[in-house]
């Protein structure tokens, strides 16, 4: 009996440790979204082996571009759409965002705040009608844009567009 107490607390304590080694502390997801985060750990954190820590980082309005710029080429898409869904990022960073092979992180470009015309113009003939969805609903989009996605072959995208156009008169 007491045998199988003690290795029922090794297994606890082993499981504590793992967790702890291989899972980011809640201190420091905190710190990694925290407006008072170091320079050195907000690097630390976004090239850390843990996508959460990453995600984090990418969240963070306060995370300086060259970061951001680093996070956008990330292999996980959620990183990519964090950083996509920063208000702070960059138009020169939204462009690469834009060529994301991640239908859902260029859904979310072409209705950032701060997209441009030019990534609106191109996001309008993506192969996805989502997209091309938000490029028509989107204030910024050019009257010739939506001109051009009246003719999209999907019904939603060509209502919103001339909802858009009308709006406009």
């Amino acid at each position: 009996m007491l045998q199988d107490v003690l290795q029922n607390r090794v297994i606890v304590f082993v499981c504590a440790v793992l967790c702890t080694c291989c899972s980011p502390s809640q201190k420091n997801l905190d710190e990694a979204r925290s407006d008072n985060v170091s320079q050195q750990n907000m690097t630390n954190y976004a090239q850390s082996d843990d996508p959460l820590l990453r995600v984090a980082t990418a969240e963070n309005t306060n995370t300086p571009s060259e970061i951001l710029a680093q996070l956008a080429k990330d292999e996980d898409e959620e990183v990519r759409r964090a950083v996509a869904e920063n208000p702070n990022t960059s138009i020169e960073i939204l462009g690469v965002l834009a060529q994301d092979k991640n239908q859902l992180v260029r859904d979310i470009v072409a209705s950032h705040e701060s997209v441009s015309v030019e990534i609106l113009t191109v996001l309008a003939a993506d192969s996805k009608w989502e997209v091309r969805l938000s490029v028509a609903v989107n204030n910024k989009t050019s009257v010739t844009t939506l001109q051009k996605l009246i003719q999209d072959e999907n019904e939603e995208v060509k209502n919103a567009a001339a909802k858009n156009l009308e709006m406009r008169k």
